[in-house]
């Protein structure tokens, strides 16, 4: 496909964008039917031109990359058709300009962004919640990174275009991720926030539906495994079938194929334990929920227990997650306190200053992949001599390197911090 052909599709003297749903197609050619419903899921959104019928081929793409495409088991109808909407809005704004998607940079988005601060809803007369500006921000922001990766050279986009990225500035970001340093969790660290996630599969209870497992299967499955939260969204059951009658010891480490970032497949390392208390999961906890929620149609490993409501038996979503971690976090002492000031009218016209505390918490979700890698660095170097190798390959990374600029300025001050006791508790493991 040529930029031309796609900037085809956003001319501005044609274009009155409308999100519509795949098999709602009333008022379509024959032939576009037969072509979008298909390969697109139910409900899935499209957006077209009311004019002309022209689809936007940009915004297909991308959203049937991020949600069909990708293998995702269970469509999130609601979050793509949130995100076709940021994009419809997006592109109309585009068009009050006069410009092309392929020619904006980073200060129209800004200046888009500050416009939101004060605009209103034609819907709901209201202005935006900082909640639905921060949404739009992300699915802009996301679009154009993903299309910066697809390599697409457009005819009418500037050096500092958002669909353009130089190879330097690429290679400056790598090194300065690389350069982050890490967060590790210490043992004690690590007790004190798993004893909030809730019972392991294996002590779960049938008379304590409540009680979910879920949360610590999440946690146990990164932290063990060392993959990333999508990753573990996207395991499914007959990923461990073949270990149900085999005689695992705990310690054992055992390989399952995973899907890993970029849609590369790499054999991820499961100990024996672990699959242990996945497979009490399946036999128990999900059994439970598919019995009753109904969910027999999907394959996914983890769902929402019963306490989810019109969302049990569905597959938790990464945000959901993520929000139980923090919770987690701050539940288990492990956050700092920041302040922040804000500047308001008084009644009375004067500026009146409002302080107001949040709890950061120390440690993300992810972090539990970088715990993983410093804990099974100290764990195999005392009987391996480049026990990297071994981490970088289970971490999906495609160079060795990467792993060692990542990870060992960390474990160094990792080991400084930590006595000689704390120590040998770790590689007792």
């Amino acid at each position: 496909m040529s930029s031309t052909d796609l900037d085809a599709n956003i001319d501005e003297d044609v274009c009155e964008w409308r999100v519509v749903r795949a098999r709602d197609t009333s008022g379509w050619h024959l032939q576009q039917k037969n072509i979008f419903n298909s390969f697109l899921p139910p409900g899935f959104p499209i957006l077209l031109d009311e004019r002309s019928g022209i689809v936007c081929e940009p915004v297909l793409l991308y959203l049937y990359d991020q949600f069909v495409k990708r293998g995702i088991s269970n469509f999130v109808r609601n979050t793509a058709w949130a995100y076709a909407c940021d994009l419809k809005h997006w592109l109309d704004h585009l068009e009050e300009f006069g410009k092309t998607w392929t020619q904006v940079t980073q200060f129209d988005l800004d200046s888009y962004l500050k416009f939101l601060d004060g605009a209103s809803s034609p819907l709901t007369g209201r202005t935006y919640s900082t909640r639905t500006k921060e949404r739009r921000r992300i699915a802009i922001a996301q679009f154009y990174a993903w299309w910066r990766e697809q390599g697409l050279v457009a005819n009418d986009a500037g050096d500092k275009a958002l669909v353009r990225v130089s190879s330097e500035n690429k290679r400056r970001r790598l090194l300065a991720k690389e350069n982050k340093r890490v967060s590790v969790l210490q043992k004690n660290q690590a007790s004190e926030l798993f004893a909030r996630f809730g019972p392991v599969p294996s002590e779960w209870s049938c008379h304590k539906p409540d009680a979910t497992s879920r949360d610590r299967l999440y946690a146990d499955i990164a932290l063990y495994a060392g993959l990333r939260i999508s990753e573990v969204r996207s395991l499914k059951t007959s990923d461990f079938r073949g270990f149900r009658n085999a005689d695992i010891p705990d310690y054992a480490r055992k390989s399952v194929s995973i899907v890993g970032k970029g849609g590369v497949w790499r054999n991820a390392k499961f100990p024996g334990r672990l699959i242990h208390q996945i497979l009490a999961y399946i036999d128990g906890e999900r059994a439970y929920i598919v019995n009753r929620a109904g969910a027999r149609s999907t394959e996914a490993l983890i769902l929402n227990p019963l306490s989810a409501n019109s969302y049990a038996g569905r597959q938790p979503s990464v945000r959901t997650i993520e929000r139980r971690f923090a919770a987690a976090c701050v539940d288990a002492g492990l956050f700092r306190v920041e302040t922040i000031e804000r500047l308001d009218w008084g009644a009375k016209g004067d500026v009146q200053t409002n302080t107001t505390r949040f709890n950061v918490p120390l440690f993300v979700f992810h972090d539990l992949r970088h715990t993983y890698a410093v804990w099974t660095y100290y764990i195999r170097k005392r009987y391996e001599e480049e026990p990297w190798l071994d981490i970088s390959a289970c971490l999906g990374h495609a160079n060795v390197e990467t792993t060692i600029r990542i990870y060992l300025r960390c474990a160094n001050e990792f080991e400084a911090e930590v006595s000689d006791t704390y120590m040998e508790a770790i590689n007792a493991k």
